[in-house]
């Protein structure tokens, strides 16, 4: 279920980021918001959004992808199949997170206006990282554990779970 949850969630916030980036890029005349009137247009249009040299939308679009590609591949067990997966997921999650947190916050300080899909693609952000970053720190736990018991970095980050139970049974005794 939980698998299931941040797929859901990180591919409609892909879909959030591609319908933003259609308007940033100019595919679409307007923006829909049903509760802030024009405070997408005007997130979209500020000084902020326009400081990189391509839409921040497509960027969240490329993060998402990547995001999703991740969670496609990694088995959310109690580390994951592949360590390294669960890793990295964890990681980008985080900085998504925080990439929402920080633009909602820009939303409210810097912009003075609000953008309903902006929020909207910053809360699932915040869902992905709140299911994912357990399984980042298990796997993280894992790879130490690991590390700790003499194996390469290579060999404690690409070595499936299943394959080592004898690091497995090992790892999973350390504390952090």
């Amino acid at each position: 279920m939980r698998k299931l949850v941040v797929l859901i969630s990180i591919s409609l916030g892909a879909a959030v980021s591609l319908y933003l980036a259609l308007y940033e890029l100019g595919a679409l005349t307007r923006v829909w918001d049903p509760f802030f009137g024009d405070g997408s247009q005007r997130v979209l249009h500020s000084a902020l959004a326009r400081s990189l040299p391509v839409p921040d939308a497509l960027l969240g679009l490329i993060a998402y992808l990547f995001e999703l590609g991740l969670a496609v591949t990694k088995d959310f067990t109690a580390q994951g199949k592949r360590p390294w997966t669960a890793l990295l997921l964890g990681i980008v999650a985080t900085l998504m997170a925080l990439a929402g947190l920080f633009l909602t916050a820009a939303q409210i300080f810097i912009v003075h206006a609000f953008c309903t899909l902006c929020l909207c693609s910053a809360g699932l952000s915040l869902v992905v990282f709140g299911l994912s970053v357990s399984e980042g720190y298990e796997a993280y736990r894992l790879v130490r554990g690991r590390m700790k018991h003499g194996a390469p970095l290579r060999e404690a980050l690409f070595t499936p779970v299943e394959l080592s139970s004898e690091w497995h049974d090992r790892c999973t005794k350390v504390k952090a």
